[in-house]
């Protein structure tokens, strides 16, 4: 008997009988593929990072994290060469990377592509030596870019005035879980002690790093986490993370969630070494538990807090790196609320009834 493998044919003849791209040809998000595959592979295998190239495009995912961030990593590096998607699609196909995931999973496609147009800042031209800088992303029905067009105001440029009517319409927010964690900015999750925020970050932090589509039925991106303890030792955390696992049907903690415990480390040098990580494992989102011990100053003071931000927590979003911070609050006295103090309750959206 000879059984059905229409499935796998088909993906086979998918993955190696693409379709060259079209010299000159518009793909659905309005970009031309310029250049053929072939002109696209020999230049980027003469380029400075050619090395990382061939090793990705031979399907190696040393140094990564999952095969999902090596993913990004090959389709980034293609972008910068043609923001055409069929044509980074066609292209990804004939790659050693390329798997069943890639191929019955459109959403999966369209999201790595999208990421990766989306954190473009510079693109090849032939006619200026190679690369032009570009001013904005240029997708206007993709999110924004990250870290922001206009991060490095205030940077030592000259303070001038500019017309709204003359600044670039940026696309829509991006966000790691919709509504929730915008991607390169800073969310705080805060209440009182004994609420579960800790538990509630690590849910985050698996439902992101695992491949979910969806918490609390809002959209998640996925992208590897960084969880940084200031509080906790690894035992108790890792504890947490593998029930946490085991609640939503997994055998083992995604390869994406990474931890580091910097209990007794100072604030300065657990964030530096933070932030080697974030760029070796490819991080989008990192976690912080929490504000009080990271921030080692005092939480009522203008200055400590903005030293902190300015110091600890700026570096990591220029670099587009999305962070989530926990934060203890103060149990509440006599005629006080949380909204009267003026703060915004994510917890409160985290416990919600879809929990």
């Amino acid at each position: 008997m000879i059984e059905d493998r229409s499935e796998e044919l088909a993906a086979f003849c998918l993955r190696h009988f693409a379709e060259e791209a079209v010299g000159l040809q518009t793909s659905s998000n309005g970009h031309r593929a310029d250049l053929g595959n072939e002109a696209i592979l020999s230049l980027v295998r003469s380029a400075r990072n050619a090395a990382k190239f061939e090793g990705l495009w031979d399907g190696d995912i040393t140094g990564y994290s999952s095969h999902s961030e090596a993913d990004q990593a090959l389709i980034s590096l293609l972008a910068f060469y043609t923001q055409d998607e069929g044509q980074l699609d066609s292209l990804y196909r004939k790659s050693g990377l390329c798997r069943d995931k890639w191929l019955k999973r459109p959403d999966y496609r369209r999201r790595t592509i999208e990421r990766a147009l989306s954190n473009l800042t510079e693109t090849y031209a032939p006619s200026d030596d190679g690369a032009r800088m570009v001013g904005g992303n240029g997708h206007r029905h993709l999110p924004s870019p990250s870290p922001s067009l206009y991060k490095e105001e205030g940077r030592g440029r000259k303070i001038e005035v500019v017309r709204f009517s003359e600044m670039k319409l940026p696309g829509p927010r991006r966000y790691l879980v919709k509504d929730l964690v915008l991607a390169a900015y800073v969310t705080l999750l805060y209440g009182d002690g004994g609420v579960a925020k800790s538990v509630l970050a690590l849910a985050l932090g698996v439902a992101v790093s695992g491949g979910s589509e969806q918490l609390l039925e809002r959209k998640v991106e996925n992208c590897p986490v960084l969880y940084v303890d200031f509080e906790l030792d690894a035992e108790e955390q890792a504890r947490r993370v593998h029930q946490l696992c085991r609640g939503q049907g997994l055998d083992k903690p995604p390869d994406g969630l990474l931890y580091m415990s910097a209990l007794g480390h100072p604030a300065k040098e657990a964030f530096a070494a933070a932030l080697e990580a974030c760029k070796e494992h490819g991080v989008e989102l990192m976690v912080v538990d929490s504000l009080g011990p990271a921030l080692q100053g005092d939480a009522e003071a203008a200055r400590d807090v903005i030293g902190f931000f300015q110091k600890g927590i700026e570096p990591f979003r220029a670099e587009g790196i999305a962070i989530l911070i926990i934060d203890h609050q103060s149990r509440l006295q006599a005629g006080q609320s949380y909204q009267s103090k003026g703060a915004l309750a994510v917890c409160s959206r985290l416990t919600s009834p879809a929990v």
